[in-house]
């Protein structure tokens, strides 16, 4: 109920607001609150700041994001591992064996990926 409320919110606020391009209009994702809700320029002109969603408005890490899957595979490591490894003796050791594992074949993919369609590419350029 409280989500189907804030989704009627967002539309109501969004279609209370300009054009974007309009006075520099916005609607952001933030936990700042409603800061600069009255700008400078006529009609509504600042920014909204809404709460923000984890799952709905995702963070803005399109420059790192290649980044975020080393603690992503660490931690599938350490829930796989704990159902796993008989004796907590060998519980770290093989958590850090399995991440790196992980990572290195991503690693491998990747270039052979790349690899494959460099050559596609120069093959399809000259005529395949």
């Amino acid at each position: 109920m409280i989500h189907a409320l804030s989704h009627i919110f967002v539309w109501f606020a969004a279609s209370a607001v300009p054009a974007a391009g309009a006075a520099g209009a916005s609607i952001t994702a933030g936990a700042a609150g409603a800061a600069g809700a009255a700008g400078a320029g006529g009609g509504w002109g600042g920014t909204l700041t809404l709460a923000w969603r984890p799952f709905i408005d995702p963070i803005d890490a399109h420059g790192v994001w290649m980044l975020l899957l080393l603690p992503l595979v660490f931690g599938l490591a350490v829930g796989y591992k704990a159902l796993r490894v008989g004796g907590f003796e060998r519980y770290w050791r093989s958590v850090l064996t399995w991440s790196a594992m992980v990572i290195a074949c991503m690693i491998g993919l990747a270039l052979a990926v790349y690899l494959i369609a460099s050559v596609l590419v120069r093959w399809a350029a000259h005529g395949g």
